[in-house]
């Protein structure tokens, strides 16, 4: 039974769902992210800021690598330009997110030293105060090893970062960090594998609430994100969403449901985030080990999006796209009495969306030619015939 209404979600879950699909892009630790955001906000209220600036702490560090270009990073040749297109990419993608002025500026200066030597020389106390604190945050990750003793980790990167000192960040954020890192709390905290409980504990008060229009308006720039990893599904995942929208919307759901299709539409293919893109620019038929990669992506989908309370109809509908009614689908193998109705459509548009656009081996087929496989599917056992002719009755 679909769920016809929808809760406001506190934005802490959905930032740290959309933050850990940032670190599977980028093969980093799935508390990567996480670990910036508890630092950067302990580290903020070291240096006295207002709890309103705090929150904006939160959402830069949770989101610091949004603009990653990991997709073309190839046509880069120095470091500085990489830094350069990382910093305005995740400027321009958090604007379209209607987060805070702070946040997305911070977002673009998060690599600028205070020596002045960043990648858009700033200097000094022109580098805004939150990008100094996940910038330290950053370089913290980048030496800290869960594995090793907190002792150990506490001595390197105290040196490491005395060295730095008045290079990369103020004195003043330094020394701010050296506070909270005397004690033991802080290093047993960063080596806690639980970091949703950890983070939740030191949250500024009264966060924002994440509503369905919101969380649409988030949905949109993270399907941008997946579908331009190739020029072959650049609006793959919004013509899923399309379809969804239009078939639930005929079919006679309420506004809700309507909107929730949608939206599942649009995160589908989000667990396409962990597949190399060399993978799906291949031009040719992938090998049984390449197949055996992109099929983790529904997998990839439901881990990011189960981090979410309160959209698990959601959840359902876009990692269950790849399911068959005669439970040979990937990667949970249901059986079709186990799939809801808008899961069975989903998978009817996903098959006819992927059929009628071009891949790097083929153009895309025209409708008529589409549906007749869709109708061979039927036949194999991997569609649902009822399911199938909704959506035909709806798409045409």
């Amino acid at each position: 039974m679909e769920r016809t209404y929808f809760n406001e979600i506190p934005s802490f879950h959905v930032f740290n769902a959309f933050s850990m699909a940032l670190d599977i892009a980028e093969c980093k630790s799935i508390n990567h992210a996480k670990r910036i955001a508890y630092i950067s906000i302990r580290l903020a209220r070291a240096l006295n800021l207002t709890e309103d600036k705090i929150k904006n702490v939160y959402y830069a560090a949770a989101l610091h690598d949004i603009g990653i270009n990991n997709y073309n990073r190839s046509d880069i040749l120095d470091k500085k330009t990489n830094w350069i297109v990382h910093c305005k990419k995740g400027e321009h993608i958090l604007k379209r997110m209607n987060l805070p002025e702070e946040v997305y500026i911070a977002i673009k200066y998060h690599h600028e030293r205070w020596d002045g030597k960043g990648p858009f020389e700033l200097y000094r106390n022109n580098i805004p105060i939150i990008s100094q604190i996940v910038s330290l945050a950053d370089e913290f990750d980048s030496i800290f090893d869960e594995r090793i003793d907190y002792i150990k980790a506490k001595y390197i990167f105290t040196e490491a970062i005395i060295k730095n000192k008045n290079k990369r960040v103020s004195s003043e954020v330094i020394d701010g960090f050296l506070k909270i890192s005397e004690g033991e709390r802080f290093w047993l905290d960063c080596k806690f594998n639980n970091f949703d409980y950890i983070l939740n504990k030191i949250l500024p008060k009264d966060m924002l609430n994440i509503n369905l229009e919101s969380l649409e308006n988030i949905s949109e720039v993270f399907a941008g994100i997946i579908d331009s990893k190739s020029k072959f599904t650049h609006n793959h995942s919004r013509g899923i969403a399309n379809k969804m929208y239009c078939v639930t919307n005929i079919l006679g759901y309420n506004q809700v449901v309507q909107k929730k299709a949608y939206i599942a539409g649009l995160l589908h293919d989000l667990g396409k985030i962990a597949v190399p893109n060399s993978i799906l620019n291949k031009n040719g038929k992938l090998n049984t080990y390449e197949r055996g990669i992109i099929d983790t992506h529904p997998y990839y989908t439901r881990l990011i999006l189960e981090q979410i309370p309160g959209i698990e109809d959601i959840t359902s509908w876009a990692s269950n796209h790849h399911e068959r009614v005669d439970g040979k689908g990937y990667p949970q193998r249901l059986l079709g009495c186990e799939l809801g109705d808008i899961d069975k459509l989903m998978c009817v548009c996903d098959v006819y969306q992927a059929l009628t656009e071009d891949r790097p081996y083929r153009k895309g087929m025209e409708a008529s030619k589409a549906w007749n496989i869709v109708n061979d599917m039927i036949i194999d056992g991997a569609l649902c015939p009822l399911a199938t002719k909704k959506v035909r009755l709806a798409l045409e």
